[in-house]
């Protein structure tokens, strides 16, 4: 009877066991349109036009844990191959009841092109549960095998299969509700680059804007990555930086906090294999918040690609300027977390090699005093240290040798070292007697301000019209998608809507029927390619009424006509179309420096002064950069704001 309830109770137990084991319940594939991902038709794959494809994975019970993502091509003649694209990608898990998808777009990586094989590709999916002993394979299951053909002729193409697969994002429930989330991650400039664009001698700047959700107060990782031939490496100037998100640059409407690091492009990990072919450098942003389900790489949504200047150098490397919208820093396992203090702050400067008896860092308060005292008292020991050794030298040379000139010589050596040593701490002692001050190397310079025009004439616009997409008197082209404006042809075009004559009342902005205190500081412009005018034909008022409601209140009684000033408008040929920012229905403005507007953004710039530097704030969902001569197109200073 014992035996029999034995038997009865660890069969009980173990049917229980085994229903709660952690296990990979199906990974499919699922391509839109195609019910039969296994034998999919002749030219589904394009290489101009690689298609989308998803990975739908349903892991069971293994809350907690981590899962491991691989995609593998099935080599018919050889050992099968993970694609570096998705290679134990990890995943984890935070229920035990946990869908997720994975979106990639389609390439040939690991594939092989054989005459009278219809699947140059064959792949399926590849699930590994760290420490559950349970490894999964879809290789055989229903929807578990995607096959294809590469997309070239063995003939004209010797090498068809050359694509490389791509990441996209991830779906579902990515991370459980309230956590961190990544929205979304971009360059400023993106896309591929004209030929040109990257001169080392001067080095373009680059924006990189990340919006995050729920991420108050934790530090994300932020990289770049240079998608390689073989593998994909992030680069050493910007790996895995740690930053805390502030929550006072959070959008108090849409919850969506904004960062913006600055850079200078450089050329690291960079390779030219055929000129003319593929761009040298190939960038994305991969940004990493706590917890895997939510990493963001910006492969599919945003790259940056251009040619280097001539060979491609690691020596040319990318720069890290700065950061707006955030706090530098780190919460690091056994550290402390906080903002990275400036240099202004600590008044200290860091060496790139440190000086003996002196350490690697010094006040830089007192400018370059400290590390002049520092350098002559280092010159001096080091004036002490070969006396020292010439000594010793013509010591051993004195009792080498029992020749009267040899042994001269070595009395004539010492003598010199001593000598020298002499003068060496002699010139001090002298100084240090006459007058101590004369030892301290003080370089004072007195603080010079120059007062720029007070009248603010030219406001940072460029009055010589700029044309930009070809030639034939065209401008504007970029923000007209390609037709462009003649030069001086009529301004505004007939079917504009919103124009200057329904905007503007004398020089102030309407808001409805409202006026407000809004100033726009030049007449509207009359033609295209005219100078000295301010146009608002065409403008989106929203994004300046909010500034204008935030800063001056909904009735204006916070501002005077002079704190809100219109510099730049919708005349997108005094702008070049510079990333798109000025043209008919843009809400980007260049507002003039004032006093007010500077007292605004204090909060966020830190001063009440312009900070300049074509630095970036983020502030209530709005983007200012202080551009002045220090930005790559040299304009004299205004704020730059995207609303």
């Amino acid at each position: 009877m014992f035996l029999i309830f034995f038997t009865f109770s660890f069969f009980i137990f173990s049917k229980k066991s085994l229903a709660a084991s952690c296990l990979v319940s199906s990974a499919v594939w699922s391509v839109a349109g195609q019910t039969n991902v296994k034998t999919l038709p002749s030219g589904w794959y394009s290489d101009d036009k690689p298609p989308a494809v998803t990975i739908d994975v349903l892991i069971k019970n293994c809350a907690g844990k981590i899962a491991e993502i691989s995609i593998v091509e099935d080599d018919t003649v050889g050992i099968d191959d993970d694609i570096s694209e998705l290679d134990d990608m990890e995943i984890s898990i935070p229920d035990n009841n946990y869908t997720f998808s994975i979106t990639l777009t389609a390439g040939e990586t690991e594939c092989e092109n054989f005459a009278g094989d219809n699947n140059d590709c064959e792949y399926f999916i590849k699930v590994d549960l760290a420490g559950a002993g349970n490894n999964f394979s879809s290789d055989g299951r229903t929807n578990g095998n995607l096959k294809y053909e590469c997309d070239g002729n063995t003939v004209f193409d010797p090498y068809p299969c050359d694509k490389d697969w791509s990441f996209g994002s991830t779906t579902g429930p990515k991370a459980p509700a309230g956590e961190c989330a990544v929205v979304s991650a971009g360059f400023d400039p993106g896309g591929k680059q004209t030929s040109g664009w990257f001169k080392e001698s001067k080095k373009p700047e680059v924006l990189l804007t990340i919006k995050t959700k729920k991420c108050e107060g934790q530090a994300i990782g932020v990289s770049i990555t240079e998608k390689g031939i073989y593998w994909d490496t992030d680069i050493s100037d910007l790996n895995d930086k740690r930053i805390i998100i502030d929550g006072k640059y959070t959008d108090s409407k849409t919850g969506i906090n904004t960062i913006q690091l600055k850079m200078k492009a450089g050329e690291t990990n960079c390779i030219s294999i055929i000129p003319g072919y593929d761009p040298d450098c190939q960038y994305y942003i991969a940004v990493d918040p706590p917890g895997w389900w939510n990493e963001v790489s910006s492969q599919a949504t945003s790259r940056l690609s251009y040619d280097c200047d001539g060979a491609c150098q690691d020596s040319v490397a990318w720069s890290f300027l700065g950061v707006s919208g955030s706090i530098e820093g780190a919460v690091l396992p056994g550290g402390t977390s906080g903002p990275e203090p400036s240099l202004q702050e600590t008044g200290q400067y860091d060496l790139l090699a440190p000086l003996p008896f002196f350490g690697s860092t010094f006040d830089i308060k007192g400018g370059l005093t400290p590390y002049l005292q520092v350098l002559f008292q280092l010159l001096i020991g080091i004036a002490g240290l070969l006396s020292v050794i010439m000594i010793v030298i013509g010591g051993i040379e004195y009792m080498s040798t029992d020749a009267i000139q040899g042994k001269e010589e070595g009395k004539e050596r010492i003598t010199q070292a001593i000598l020298g040593l002499i003068l060496a701490l002699g010139a001090w002692l002298l100084l240090n007697t006459i007058n101590p001050d004369l030892l301290s190397l003080r370089i004072n310079m007195s603080k010079q301000t120059i007062e720029a025009d007070s009248n603010n004439t030219y406001d940072g616009v460029p009055q010589t019209p700029t044309e930009t997409g070809g030639t034939g008197g065209k401008y504007c082209k970029k923000s007209t998608g390609g037709v462009g404006y003649a030069a001086n042809s009529t301004w505004p075009p007939a079917n504009m809507a919103n124009k200057d004559i329904t905007q503007r009342s004398g020089n102030q902005l309407k808001a409805g029927d409202k006026i407000t205190k809004i100033t726009i500081n030049k007449p509207n412009c009359k033609s295209v390619s005219q100078s000295n005018c301010t146009s608002i034909d065409g403008f989106n008022r929203n994004g300046i009424i909010k500034l204008y409601n935030s800063m001056c209140g909904s009735d204006g009684s916070k501002c005077t006509v002079d704190d809100l000033v219109i510099t730049g408008g919708t005349e997108c040929w005094q702008h070049g179309d510079y990333f798109g920012g000025h043209h008919p229905g843009s809400q980007t403005t260049d507002l003039r420096v004032t006093p007010a507007l500077n007292k605004y953004l204090s909060d966020v710039t830190k001063t009440t002064d312009f900070p300049g530097g074509c630095k970036v704030f983020v502030k209530n969902g709005m983007n200012f950069k202080a551009e002045d001569e220090s930005c790559p197109w040299k304009p004299s200073k205004h704020w730059h704001v995207t609303y």
